[in-house]
């Protein structure tokens, strides 16, 4: 009897210890992206938010981020970059009207950190 209690408890033990693995592996970094036009391109940053001791910084760089135009149906692509190791990005066009904004991608929690996508808020160009 007391052989089957110490291994049921070591069960338990185990699959906690799994689980807790599993939801570490799972955390992801909120993101925010910047956007501003300064003619003649957008530029913003990525920031992130959480725990520096987990990599949170390593959200900031090295995402891609788009820049679309709203139109009726499908949103025109602008352009993209790759943000720099202070989560800079830069996308060379001339703004004409219309309204503006950026998207970043998420990075998925395998990535090592997952970081969560984002939008900007609108650019009105005129």
């Amino acid at each position: 009897m007391r052989t089957r209690r110490i291994t049921i408890a070591a069960s338990f033990v185990a699959s906690c210890l799994l689980l807790a693995g599993s939801a570490s592996a799972a955390t992801s970094y909120k993101t925010k992206v910047t956007m501003s036009a300064s003619p003649p391109y957008w530029n913003g940053d990525v920031k992130s938010a959480g725990n520096l001791l987990h990599g949170v910084r390593s959200c900031e760089r090295k995402r891609l981020v788009k820049v679309y135009k709203r139109r009726d149906g499908k949103d025109q692509l602008i352009g993209s970059d790759t943000s720099n190791r202070s989560g800079v990005w830069v996308v060379p066009d001339e703004p004409t009207k219309g309204i503006y904004y950026a998207k970043v991608s998420e990075r998925r929690p395998g990535d090592k950190p997952g970081c969560e996508r984002d939008q900007s808020g609108i650019v009105y160009a005129d």
